[in-house]
């Protein structure tokens, strides 16, 4: 919702070469722990739990099994980590792809993200290739979330040409990153955490703008310095 997210905003990015998923869940969740004691002095076990986004839409009936995670209701009946307020628990094994309203594929987290079966991108329907994407979800709100990437040509080729991207648009919107594949990218994954939702989440706080300085409006206006002005 509106109370949880910004226009603009900073973000902790991590990008590692040669590296498994568990590496990087390992990384972010040692990190939670490390804050949370420097921070709030609370003392954070790891692992969290991981979930399946798939078992998750379909046991609860919603599309984005972070609404199943916001809703109280539905968090009570899964497996999580809790330690006095706080409710730790991993979404993973994301679908490459959905259909939007208007029956379109849509990458779910974005183009670059990994099958876990290198042959799905070409023989398995884009919301049945299952790749190695992770949310992590604090209380309901993801608070960080990345995956592998793609580092093959052929196979980030195939995929934007099956989410009907023509010619032209690959080629202005994708060129720089399929030249770069082309020349040997080695195996490559990430994460980023919003920093701003972080610090709500640290400050017990439900509403983002309250760690902001000077928080955008919906219209992306800062109402403070009244920018952006129109160029005359």
């Amino acid at each position: 919702g509106g109370k949880t997210h910004l226009q603009e905003f900073s973000q902790i990015d991590v990008e590692m070469s040669m590296v498994t998923q568990e590496e990087i869940l390992e990384i972010i969740e040692q990190y939670i722990q490390f804050i949370f004691k420097k921070i709030l002095d609370v003392d954070i076990n790891i692992p969290f739990p991981r979930l399946d986004y798939v078992e998750l839409c379909k046991k609860f009936n919603v599309d984005d099994p972070a609404k199943a995670l916001a809703m109280g209701k539905n968090r009570k009946k899964m497996k999580t980590y809790q330690i006095e307020k706080w409710d730790f628990t991993w979404i993973i094994n994301f679908p490459y792809a959905t259909k939007d309203s208007k029956g379109q594929f849509v990458p779910v987290h974005h183009v670059m993200s990994r099958p876990k079966n290198y042959y799905d991108a070409w023989n398995k329907e884009l919301d049945k290739i299952i790749c190695s994407g992770y949310d992590l979800m604090v209380n309901g709100i993801e608070i960080a979330g990345g995956d592998l990437r793609i580092y093959d040509y052929e196979q980030q080729k195939i995929l934007l040409e099956r989410l009907k991207y023509n010619k032209e648009q690959i080629s202005e919107m994708y060129e720089p990153l399929l030249k770069g594949l082309a020349e040997a990218m080695p195996p490559h994954g990430g994460f980023a955490f919003g920093l701003e939702r972080l610090a709500m989440i640290l400050a017990n706080t439900d509403n983002i703008a309250n760690v902001v300085a000077f928080p955008k409006s919906i219209s992306c206006r800062d109402e403070f310095f009244k920018s952006p002005t129109k160029l005359k």
